[in-house]
């Protein structure tokens, strides 16, 4: 189990690599790319399945609608 005294060195060796980082203009550079990168491309495909889902779900129903139609309006023959 972790005690108290670990969890406060595991948080000051959090503060001192963030510092580290934040100090190294290109080490922070690089980090800020990699995080915008991951960032963008993740609502990018987040948006595109959720456009892509509206779209399947409406293609679905005026699938359905139609098929409802014809059925209502020739009715069903042997």
């Amino acid at each position: 189990m972790v005690g108290i005294g670990d969890v406060n060195i595991i948080a000051e060796g959090f503060v001192m690599g963030f510092r580290r980082i934040v100090e190294d203009d290109e080490l922070f550079d690089a980090g800020s790319k990699k995080l915008f990168d991951r960032l963008a491309h993740h609502t990018v495909d987040g948006g595109t399945r959720w456009i892509g889902a509206k779209l399947l779900a409406a293609l679905g129903a005026a699938m359905f609608t139609a098929g409802l139609w014809l059925v209502l309006r020739f009715g069903v023959r042997p």
